[in-house]
């Protein structure tokens, strides 16, 4: 939960998504996050991580991954002027539960191939160092998603508390602040070693 909270580029998004479109579009964010780390962690288990590492296949994901999120931090910003360049598909608004926050969150916590590496590692520790077996390790990764489900949420309504406080304007120009933030997530994802985060 402590780890699932902890201010990422995912959790910013949800946030912004419920500070501008209300509740339950910050919730559709968090299911798609939530949906990201259970396909992350489904490949964990199957060792599918072991293909990324390869030292140089983690540079090009890294690469990748900051690269969108230096994509949705100049969306952000474009969006204090009202410049849309998303593309079409991620901009759905009356999609039912796939909207634009659904598909935007999916994309951005998918964008980060590392976080795979990230489950592996927890993975490995708890079938190697707690004996995990085949049931507990299917609890401990239902657990894992829970969490990202349930923290997301309480951002989500937290970022509708936010929008019903601030004024129109001030819920405009906090875009520019999720901007920085996140051209700051993709810096930190290029020039980080070792260390691999997953929020």
């Amino acid at each position: 939960m402590l780890l699932q909270v902890s201010i990422g580029p995912v959790c910013l998004f949800v946030f912004d998504s419920s500070l501008k479109s209300g509740f339950f579009e910050g919730v559709k964010a968090s299911f798609a996050a939530a949906l990201g780390d259970a396909l992350y962690i489904f490949l964990s288990l199957l060792g599918i991580s072991k293909f990324l590492e390869n030292e140089r296949k983690k540079i090009w994901f890294k690469r990748l991954g900051a690269l969108l999120i230096f994509f949705f931090a100049l969306s952000s910003f474009l969006q204090i002027f009202g410049i849309q360049i998303t593309p079409a598909f991620i901009r759905i608004q009356n999609a039912g539960f796939f909207s634009s926050s659904f598909l935007g969150s999916l994309i951005l916590t998918l964008s980060s191939p590392l976080t795979i590496l990230f489950w592996a590692g927890i993975f490995s520790v708890k079938a190697a160092q707690e004996n995990y077996l085949k049931k507990e390790l299917f609890y401990f990764s239902s657990g894992a998603v829970l969490s990202t489900l349930s923290s997301l949420t309480l951002v989500s309504f937290l970022g509708q508390t936010a929008g019903n406080i601030f004024s129109e304007s001030l819920i405009r120009f906090s875009s520019l602040p999720i901007a920085l933030f996140l051209f700051y997530f993709g810096v930190k994802l290029l020039i980080q070693k070792k260390k691999v985060s997953a929020s």
